[in-house]
């Protein structure tokens, strides 16, 4: 399992900033030249600060604590987002996204560099643990997808916002899904993907 500090306040960009590493360090009073660890506790330790605030958010939405373990979601208080990895077909770490449990903008915060474009979030899981990959689900974000493959539906798989890409669309025919069911938010943003 993974154990230990991360060294990851200064990966951090908010989509569409132009300057997000420092908006993200600005709004969280840290200065540029400090990197102080930031503590991860990770879902197979639900304990702690985890369970006091990282766990409470995720079981009010509806999530369990074995899908939290399965998908390897963690909390840090220091930042006060809940981390959930993004892993490729192989299951390799591609980067992380970064969830606020509070009132802050932005809500979403994603590893420097992960091109967003590219990720089908839960592709792993799909090549994996699909009884058929001829067809998927896509929703538009990560933890839509835990909370659908919670639910019982394991060909499910993100594409992290509302707009489909060339490359996703690309992945999801590697991966041999014939029939695509868009599943997106009941918002404008859905409604106009």
């Amino acid at each position: 399992g993974n154990t230990g500090p991360r060294k990851e306040i200064d990966i951090f960009f908010a989509a569409g900033t132009t300057n997000a590493r420092g908006f993200y360090v600005e709004n969280q009073n840290v200065t540029a030249t400090t990197n102080p660890a930031a503590e991860f506790i990770f879902g197979e330790n639900i304990t702690g600060t985890f369970k006091a605030i990282g766990l409470s958010y995720l079981i009010n939405r509806g999530f369990s604590n074995s899908s939290i373990v399965f998908w390897d979601i963690e909390y840090s208080d220091y930042i006060k987002h809940i981390r959930i990895p993004i892993k490729n077909k192989d299951s390799a770490v591609l980067g992380y996204i970064y969830r606020t449990t509070e009132n802050l903008e932005p809500k979403y915060l994603y590893s420097k560099g992960l091109k967003k474009k590219q990720i089908l979030f839960g592709i792993d899981c799909f090549v994996n643990m699909s009884r058929t990959k001829e067809s998927v689900v896509l929703v538009e974000g990560a933890l839509d997808a835990v909370w659908v493959w919670q639910s019982g539906c394991n060909n499910v798989m993100a594409i992290l916002g509302a707009a489909i890409s060339k490359e996703q669309v690309s992945e999801i025919c590697k991966v041999g899904a014939k029939n695509v069911w868009l599943c997106f938010d009941n918002d404008l943003a859905g409604y106009n993907a």
